[in-house]
């Protein structure tokens, strides 16, 4: 992870706000043209990784320009998944409890389903490494032979 994650996770009040019941922000703006984001900070706006925008696009309250706003997951089917979770990151060997988020196995853009055997439950490190080894296996196929 860059230094500019540890950052702003920091920020955000480290690995104890997980369990103070804290939720995190983080604001990404992404561009409807381009699909490309960034983070608004004080020192200006930095580009975000396209693994860290497609894990955040898995569990997040998205805001479209009139204001209006809407989860990527219902709080019923979040709240179904972490509890069949346990409350722990789902990855294989992980088990952590704190920023925990929803990824979707298949994402919904690539005809996945908003239903629970759909949902994983992820730490933010595991969720993207998820989106970062799926971002590697895309550019491969471009990349490949043919």
């Amino acid at each position: 992870m860059g230094n500019l994650e540890e950052a702003i996770l920091e920020g955000l009040g480290g690995a104890n706000a997980a369990r103070d019941g804290f939720v995190p922000l983080m604001v990404m703006l992404t561009c409807p043209a381009c699909d490309r984001a960034s983070w608004p900070t004080s020192r200006g706006e930095f580009n975000v990784p396209r693994p860290l925008l497609e894990a955040g696009y898995c569990d997040a309250v998205v805001e479209d320009a009139a204001g209006n706003r809407r989860r990527t997951v219902n709080s019923r089917l979040r709240r179904l998944a972490f509890q069949r979770a346990r409350y722990r990151c789902e990855a294989a060997g992980c088990g952590c409890a704190v920023f925990l988020q929803v990824h979707h196995i298949r994402p919904v853009a690539g005809a996945g389903q908003n239903k629970l055997e759909n949902l994983k439950v992820l730490c933010w490190r595991c969720h993207r490494g998820v989106h970062h080894e799926e971002d590697a296996a895309r550019e491969a196929i471009r990349n490949g032979p043919g």
